[in-house]
């Protein structure tokens, strides 16, 4: 794992090393589960509100990320849900924007779009976009939760990328409140759904005693 010539991320250390599949972050902010036979390695940021992490072997590699979101942070889980479904805010501009922030993968703004797709497949929306580094593709994921912003950076170093597998990796991106998120998401979609099936209200019908006074 090409953790040294990485860790320079945005003055980023390497704080520790790890075997283990599962990673919950002791701060809370993120959780996900890394393949079998990963090296898992928690970089220090700037911001003790971020989290960073690098997991990988020899050849594959993904980072994971959690950040604060302020235009996130008042809103509702369902609110948010569906904007992580809003494929009109993730065009390319979008992820040319977002790998400019990213100078250790995309140095010099050398990031060039390549593809985008959405993913359904749970129950938290994933953006995903494929950009051509200057040496290598990266496969990137965003997710989104009320005040907090999911990232993965996937890449391979050497033969052909294990796609299926990042796509796998990124899945297990999560937030430890999640189970809570959910619950008020589906509660508000639920709502909606009844509101939309409701029979309109009955025409107010006019009292007796005021059509025999006119």
């Amino acid at each position: 794992m090409r953790l040294f010539a990485l860790a320079a991320l945005a003055g980023l250390t390497i704080a520790g090393a790890a075997y283990a599949r599962v990673w919950n972050d002791p701060g809370g902010r993120m959780t996900f589960d890394a393949p079998n036979g990963w090296a898992t390695t928690v970089e220090r940021t700037s911001s003790p509100e971020n989290v960073y992490v690098i997991s990988g072997s020899a050849n594959n590699e993904c980072h994971f990320l959690s950040q604060p979101s302020p235009s996130t942070a008042t809103a509702s889980a369902d609110a948010v849900r569906r904007a992580g479904l809003d494929e009109a805010r993730f065009q390319q501009d979008f992820w040319q924007q977002t790998a400019t922030g990213m100078p250790q993968l995309f140095p010099g703004g050398s990031a060039q779009f390549v593809s985008r797709s959405l993913d359904t497949s749970g129950f938290w929306p994933i953006q995903r976009a494929d950009l051509q580094g200057p040496e290598r593709l990266i496969h990137m994921s965003i997710q989104l939760r009320p005040g907090v912003t999911l990232m993965s950076m996937c890449m391979t170093y050497s033969g052909a990328d294990p796609v299926a597998q990042y796509e796998t990796a990124s899945r297990t991106l999560a937030h430890p409140n999640d189970a809570t998120w959910r619950a008020e998401a589906e509660a508000a979609e639920a709502a909606r759904a009844a509101a939309a099936t409701a029979p309109p209200p009955a025409p107010e019908q006019p009292q007796e005693g005021r059509r025999r006074r006119n």
